[in-house]
């Protein structure tokens, strides 16, 4: 049986390296396996661009995160389904979440100026 690189680099599992390194970041591991984390903006219209954002580059990585949004928070949840673990998938797409969290907070502090 014939696997796509890009569907073997899905299935391998986020090692303790990688676990450590987003816990340095704030991300935990949750009762259900799923890496999570929460993220607070000023206000709910920019969670809501904050989640477009996420799902333009989950849409990019065929990869989709679940999103909690309640008012000027979002809490994502990240685990790939097909194998109930979290894999290296999840790490980049945790990245990539850290990314746009980042430049979303940084243009908000240059508009408060």
């Amino acid at each position: 049986m014939r696997v796509s690189l890009g569907l073997l680099k899905e299935y391998i599992t986020l090692t303790e390296q990688g676990v450590s390194r987003l816990a340095a970041r704030n991300w935990s591991v949750n009762e259900k396996g799923q890496l999570t984390k929460r993220f607070a903006l000023k206000s709910h219209s920019d969670i809501g661009l904050m989640s477009y954002e996420i799902t333009k580059v989950a849409d990019k990585l065929r990869h989709h995160p679940e999103m909690n949004i309640k008012y000027r928070f979002v809490t994502i949840f990240l685990r790939t389904n097909d194998v109930q673990q979290i894999t290296k998938t999840d790490e980049e797409l945790a990245d990539l979440i850290d990314g746009i969290y980042q430049e979303m907070n940084h243009s908000e502090k240059k508009r408060d100026k």
